[in-house]
């Protein structure tokens, strides 16, 4: 991100601070002269950081809560499909690319195959996202089930093969997952200026 891009999200985390009452803070940063960037991103790290994710944290809680939600409901496709979309929220303000695709699977990457290498990126967005969410259909690639701990990531030979997802231990990846990207986001202020640059575009969801 170039200086320019830099300044707009700090002008936006300032108004964010203001409107948000977050007055300490917003008296801190405007304390920093504006030229000095590597000054205002020290305070942005070591103190705003944490106030601004945890925003986001906030509201897609909500989101995974639904997941829950479902899952105790014995809503299991219903959890798959809010699942991919949770996956969609999370990539979204972890890149900065445009396309849907790319940017799903780049997250489902760094995230979730770096966590079990059993899955691939390419066919949880073709299967998972794609398929599940526009066509009511699995794609061809996994078997979709619920309280089968002793069955997750295995593949049914009898099935093509195809493998085993198990709704329990998939929300517990996508857990933790989340859990990751938050940190990054909180220490990380690259990652930081594209969530910024994200939530000003299209502002998260609050009950």
């Amino acid at each position: 991100m170039n200086e320019k891009e830099k300044k707009i999200c700090i002008n936006y985390l300032k108004d964010w601070l203001k409107d948000n009452k977050y007055n300490e803070l917003y008296d801190e940063i405007l304390k920093i002269s504006d030229s000095d960037i590597k000054g205002i991103e020290e305070l942005i790290l070591s103190k705003i950081a944490s106030v601004f994710v945890n925003r986001i944290k906030s509201s897609l809680k909500m989101a995974f809560d639904d997941i829950i939600k479902a899952s105790q409901g014995n809503l299991i496709m219903g959890a798959f499909i809010l699942a991919s979309c949770y996956i969609d929220y999370l990539a979204y303000y972890y890149s900065d690319l445009e396309k849907i695709g790319i940017r799903y699977k780049i997250f489902v990457k760094d995230f979730i195959v770096s966590q079990r290498n059993e899955y691939n990126e390419e066919a949880l967005y073709k299967s998972l996202r794609c398929k599940i969410v526009h066509c009511y259909s699995e794609g061809g690639d996994f078997i979709f089930t619920d309280n089968k701990q002793e069955m997750h990531l295995k593949h049914a030979e009898e099935h093509g093969n195809k493998l085993i997802i198990n709704l329990d231990d998939f929300i517990k990846e996508l857990e933790r997952a989340s859990k990751e990207f938050y940190t990054l986001l909180s220490e990380d202020i690259e990652y930081l200026y594209n969530a910024i640059k994200r939530f000003k575009k299209d502002p998260l969801l609050r009950i």
